[in-house]
């Protein structure tokens, strides 16, 4: 469960932006504690015997460097890389043909560098499907795709199948809800009423505005495209 919300923006980039503030304050106000070095990109861990020592990381215009000192590694998602070699392929392989929510950052670098030098991992082969992942307009064939907030089901939107049926609990468990999908037949289409969405309306609004969502007249025009 989340311990942080907003009623107008998503808790996750509410606190990035946040963190990012605070340091970028804390580097310009005390450098000598805190150096943010962006546009750079880790390569490797630095190692004396079984100790982690440091890092090695090229600058956007190629030079290499290291720093060494305490390493925190505070990255991790691996489930935007697919290719043969990675880490989703090597621990979830009949996963990296799905659409995935996560984009080419979310590479799995961290876990990597951290088992080149030995770094224990449990259950990297424990990825979650969500149900709601959307199709982006004019893509239809990407792979990746946008995740609709589950706040939306529970204002009250439905799940239904290509036939118009709701098919599913829409606030079971992103398993459940998998499961069904995979027993039904899509397209499938979240579909939520004006009233309803009043509670979420920035939600939707954002969705719209990136053709995510679609609003509609009536129920009987939303019928009539989906041809049921």
């Amino acid at each position: 469960a989340r311990t942080i919300g907003t009623k107008t923006h998503f808790p996750g980039a509410v606190i990035t932006y946040a963190a990012i503030h605070v340091l970028g304050q804390v580097a310009q106000g005390k450098p000598e504690r805190l150096q943010i070095i962006s546009s750079a990109k880790v390569t490797k861990l630095l190692t004396a015997g079984a100790k982690v020592t440091g890092v090695e990381f090229t600058r956007e215009n190629g030079s290499v460097e290291s720093m060494t000192g305490i390493v925190v590694i505070t990255t991790g998602g691996y489930a935007g890389a697919c290719a043969p070699g990675t880490v989703l392929a090597k621990n979830a392989p009949g996963l990296v043909k799905f659409p995935t929510t996560n984009d080419e950052r979310a590479s799995g670098d961290g876990i990597t560098w951290a088992q080149a030098v030995g770094a224990g991992t449990a259950n990297l082969d424990k990825v979650e499907l969500t149900p709601t992942a959307a199709v982006l307009p004019g893509q239809a064939d990407s792979q990746f795709k946008v995740v609709v907030s589950d706040a939306v089901s529970g204002a009250g939107a439905k799940l239904l199948d290509a036939s118009g049926k709701r098919f599913c609990n829409e606030m079971a468990s992103s398993k459940e809800r998998v499961d069904a999908m995979a027993k039904s037949k899509g397209p499938f289409r979240l579909v939520i009423k004006a009233k309803q969405a009043q509670s979420v309306q920035w939600l939707v609004d954002f969705y719209t505005q990136r053709k995510v969502m679609k609003k509609y007249s009536s129920a009987r025009e939303l019928a009539s495209e989906m041809r049921v």
